[in-house]
This record gives structure tokens, C-alpha cells and sequence, in this order.
């Protein structure tokens, strides 16, 4: 097995496919640390253990997949990957104190259901978050670089329609819908 660290840092243009790749339904979102329109990292549960999870390429242009629904319509639909990182039992452990931390603190809109839908959750009086992100600050900076990589998965995170060009007879994409 590859360690994060060793991973070279073009990996994910070829060397991710000879990763193991984790069909997404033996995966269940926990919860997400970071979210940029979609989770960044955070905790995921595979095989019945907590392993750590961070983006790490969405798809370029020419890898999105096309698909034709009910209708007849056709849409690109755009995913993005995932690394799949396992760690020790003091990691988890230091991970879900610092997230029961920041559920009792911010809030718990972080969080995922039992199917991994992001649940709507609810925030904390905003006076009580500085006890969490001031504590936050002074936390010692994570070091996954010797822990192994399990593997990756794809998620879906929007379609495209195409739609006809009347000058060209090609298909351009409308905006991401959601």
C-alpha cells in the first residue's frame, strides 16, 4: 500500500488508477471539516471504521460523462474524486473530539445522515463559536503524510445540459444545475 506522502504530485492525472478504486455505495459521509460547493475533506465510515477522506481532482472536460435521460435529453455529468485515508485510533479519536467540539460550539450543519445526505442541522449562538475557533487555532497541525491511502471514489456533483448551437450544430453546456 502507498503512503500519502509518497504519493508523486502529479498523481492524479494517471498513478490515482492504480489505486484501488471504493465503489461510493460501501462509503457513508460523516461529516465534512472543509466545503467549497462540495466537501473538501472530512471523516468518512468504510468497512466499519472512520478513515479520513480529501478531495483530490475533479474531473477534467474531456472525462466528463455524457448520458442521455428518460426524455431524451442529454447531459455531462461532472464528478469529482476523493482520496480515501486511513487512520490510527488516536487519529479518530483526536478527529471526533475536535468535531463533538465544534458540533456543542458552531453547530452540527457539518454532519451526514445515515444514507450521507448532509443533514440541514442547526448553529450554535454565534458568542459560543470563538470557544471553538479560537481553541481551533492553537491545535496542532494534522500530519496524515505516513498514514495509508485506501483508495478513491467518485461522486457526482452536477450535470450539464447540452444544448444545441444553432451556428454550428454543436452542443455547448448550459450552467450547473443542481
Amino acid at each position: 500500500m502507498t503512503k500519502l506522502g509518497e504519493l508523486p504530485e502529479d498523481f492524479y492525472i494517471e498513478y490515482f488508477h492504480q489505486l484501488p478504486q471504493i465503489d461510493v455505495k460501501n462509503i457513508r459521509l460523516l461529516w465534512h471539516n472543509g466545503y467549497w460547493d462540495m466537501p473538501l475533506d472530512g471523516i468518512l465510515l468504510y468497512n466499519g471504521r472512520p478513515n479520513w477522506f480529501k478531495i483530490f481532482h475533479a474531473l477534467r472536460i474531456d472525462e466528463v460523462r455524457n448520458r442521455v435521460d428518460p426524455e431524451g435529453i442529454v447531459w455531462n455529468d461532472h464528478f469529482v474524486r476523493y482520496l480515501v485515508v486511513e487512520l490510527s485510533d488516536e487519529q479518530i479519536k483526536e478527529e471526533e473530539y475536535w468535531h463533538d467540539l465544534f458540533r456543542q460550539k458552531v453547530g452540527t450543519h457539518t454532519d451526514y445522515d445515515e444514507n450521507g445526505q448532509r443533514k440541514i442541522g442547526e448553529l450554535r449562538p454565534r458568542e459560543l463559536w470563538n470557544d471553538f475557533y479560537e481553541r481551533h487555532k492553537r491545535r496542532e497541525a494534522r500530519d496524515f503524510s505516513h498514514n495509508l491511502v485506501i483508495g478513491w471514489f467518485e461522486e457526482l456533483v452536477g450535470s450539464i445540459k447540452q444544448e444545441e448551437d444553432n451556428n454550428d450544430d454543436e452542443s455547448i453546456p448550459s450552467p450547473i444545475r443542481r
